[in-house]
């Protein structure tokens, strides 16, 4: 056996990508609910308020789609922190990550036919459920890769996993494209076989998630991983203290003044992005059929496009930010 001291740490390239269908499944299923609850939304409001239109009950449909955001900021943490302390033959994410995703699958495609019928609860208690049932599986699923990652190796294979999450989104918005929301709207919904025009991307995206995991489930023992991987994730603790350490013999340097504006910026800006990035995703597809009075599979395009930059940032972005500096690489 290599000592510790001469062992060089390798990513499990095959590993990593397995582990990116967990992402695969989240981006799929958020990608799908982002770019039709909100029209469900619009036109279910529309019906139900009197004198209203489809861009004055905008802030409505605003206020249901930031019930994710919100659950995050209280689910998250809960499941992440049951998820750590839990422990069972098949690991300690592996139960929420299944749990949560057979849930979601069987009520996601529920939603496309609570508005089908013009159910406005039935359409919110859907994508409740939905949005519970994803925060369930989404942290445990993102804890996945550094439990059996040793840290120095997590940057490459955040980007791996990453790419993995941008194929599902990319995928859910080819969905867009041949099952054209627009095109349902303008028969309104008369025809009862015109649901599967709305209601086909919601049980592709279900199936594909259900297979994620079970690709998941049967290919990552995690019991078995963390075993096979300890003296790697020890090493590369050691070898992340030494990176961490400010000066030698210091290793809890109080912050700089200056370093604590620069932490406040970069909080900052991730705080900003996030607000933008959401309101947009949100708000895309209403914006191109209400406002444009375009049909929403062109739209779908140029999320494709977006999602393609975002593989590129991915590929190369770290080589450009070690040869020029992150600051620069950012701007």
């Amino acid at each position: 056996m290599e000592n510790n001291e001469t062992k060089k740490l390798k990513l499990n390239y095959k590993r990593t990508f397995i582990i990116g269908f967990a992402f695969f499944g989240i981006l799929l299923l958020w990608q799908v609910y982002d770019s039709w609850c909100p029209t469900f939304l619009t036109e279910l409001f529309t019906k139900a308020i009197p004198g209203s239109t489809a861009k004055s009950v905008q802030y409505l449909v605003g206020i249901m789609m930031a019930i994710d955001n919100l659950a995050a900021l209280i689910l998250l943490p809960i499941f992440g922190h049951l998820s750590d302390k839990t422990k069972t033959p098949i690991g300690k994410r592996m139960p929420y990550i299944l749990v949560g995703t057979f849930v979601c699958a069987i009520a996601f495609p529920f939603i496309p036919v609570a508005f089908h019928y013009n159910n406005l609860a039935g359409v919110l208690s859907c994508m409740f459920i939905v949005v519970t049932f994803a925060m369930m599986y989404r942290n445990p699923a993102v804890a996945l890769m550094p439990d059996i990652t040793p840290k120095p190796l997590r940057s490459k294979a955040n980007g791996i996993i990453n790419i993995m999450g941008y194929i599902g989104g990319a995928f859910a918005t080819v969905l867009g494209i041949f099952f054209s929301l627009s095109s349902y709207l303008k028969v309104g919904g008369s025809k009862y076989l015109n649901i599967w025009v709305i209601e086909i991307p919601f049980l592709v995206g279900s199936i594909l998630m259900v297979v994620s995991a079970l690709v998941l489930f049967f290919l990552i023992n995690e019991n078995k991983i963390e075993k096979e991987v300890k003296e790697d994730m020890e090493l590369g603790e050691k070898e992340a203290e030494i990176e961490d350490k400010i000066k030698e013999g210091e290793e809890d340097v109080p912050l700089t003044k200056a370093n604590k504006i620069m932490l406040f910026l970069i909080l900052g800006a991730e705080f900003f992005w996030f607000m933008s990035d959401n309101g947009i995703g949100t708000f895309m597809v209403n914006y191109t059929q209400y406002h444009l009075l375009s049909d929403s599979s062109k739209m779908m395009i140029t999320i494709i496009i977006g999602g393609a930059a975002s593989v590129l940032g991915f590929l190369f972005g770290g080589s450009i930010a070690s040869k020029i500096g992150r600051k620069w690489t950012v701007v």
